[in-house]
């Protein structure tokens, strides 16, 4: 949808499909049908190395929250009592012992995973085996994910000023969607089928974009 609320791209798609790959075609139909996309505002499903890449590409600023558990990573905090001791570099925990080892891995999407193994025999004798994450833990073990740059980055530019103003009017795509539910019957399908059901969408959109001409068009 553009900025003056007219709808630009539709994909029609069966439930399995995710939200967040339909948006390089989005991008696409909008472009081939007039708009001049330069912005995209969207909720966290459209986050991904992919869209970004994309997005790049195409010269467009991607105003959507990245995904929650690579948010939490980049601003993990150790629990309470755990440290990293800087002269053995390896993990301690709130009894003061150390990990025996430290495996790392290294993903595709350039996070590293830290898995510090601690020993069994330790936490089953410590008084803190109740409290303690890892003494909880069946394994034994306390995972850290470290984010990439390139996710830093983008959590930073999600923390600035405008990001956070441009997010304050996602909620208008909500409320077209709520019209063409709640005025144009969009809520049910008509018929079975996607081909039905993309009709029933084109449809749709063109006459709540009639509308929204008529609106917007000076007496």
């Amino acid at each position: 949808m553009s900025e003056d609320r007219m709808i630009t791209g539709i994909k029609v798609t069966d439930g399995a499909k995710p939200d967040g790959i339909q948006l390089p075609e989005l991008i696409r139909k909008s472009k081939e049908n007039g708009a001049d996309v330069k912005e995209v505002i969207g909720d966290m499903a459209y986050v991904s190395d992919e869209n970004l890449e994309v997005c790049e590409k195409e010269a467009v600023t991607l105003y959507a929250r990245t995904n929650s558990a690579v948010a939490a990573a980049a601003n993990t905090k150790l629990e309470e009592g755990f440290s990293y001791s800087k002269d053995a570099h390896m993990l301690q925990c709130p009894a003061g012992h150390l990990a025996m080892r430290a495996d790392y891995k290294k993903a595709s999407n350039g996070n590293t995973y830290e898995k510090y193994c601690f020993s069994a025999k330790i936490c089953a004798k410590c008084p803190l085996h109740e409290q303690c994450k890892v003494g909880k833990s069946k394994t034994h073990t306390y995972n850290i994910t470290q984010p990439n740059a390139y996710h830093k980055a983008r959590l930073e530019f999600e923390s600035s000023e405008i990001f956070k103003k441009k997010l304050d009017i996602r909620h208008r795509i909500e409320e077209k969607s709520g019209e063409m539910k709640t005025a144009h019957g969009f809520q049910r399908a008509d018929s079975v089928g996607l081909a039905a059901m993309r009709l029933q969408a084109y449809f749709t959109a063109i006459v709540v974009n009639m509308k929204r001409i008529v609106t917007v068009i000076p007496s």
